[in-house]
């Protein structure tokens, strides 16, 4: 009888292991996966938002240019061009 007792005890423990091997690894492979994806899209994001920067910065430059070859009499919105234009400089 003590040896039953003892290979359904090893069984068990066995068994415990085994499920606690199976579920770790599980929810480990899911959280990395998780993480792969989620980083590859903030990858993607902080360039769609530079080259968003990039874009906005290029048509104020732009915009300043134009102002400043019209030979306008608008002073004031030449300054303000070249004020904005000089802050992220």
């Amino acid at each position: 009888m003590d040896i039953w007792i003892t290979s359904l005890a090893s069984s068990a423990i066995t068994v415990v292991l085994i499920s606690l091997c199976i579920f770790v690894s599980k929810t480990w492979i899911t959280k990395r996966i998780q993480y792969s994806v989620k980083h590859e899209y903030d990858l993607k994001l902080s360039q769609i938002q530079h080259d968003r920067e990039v874009r906005i910065k290029a048509e104020l430059v732009a915009e300043l240019l134009s102002e400043w070859i019209n030979e306008n009499d608008d002073k004031q919105k030449l300054n303000e061009l070249t004020f904005q234009a000089f802050l992220w400089l």
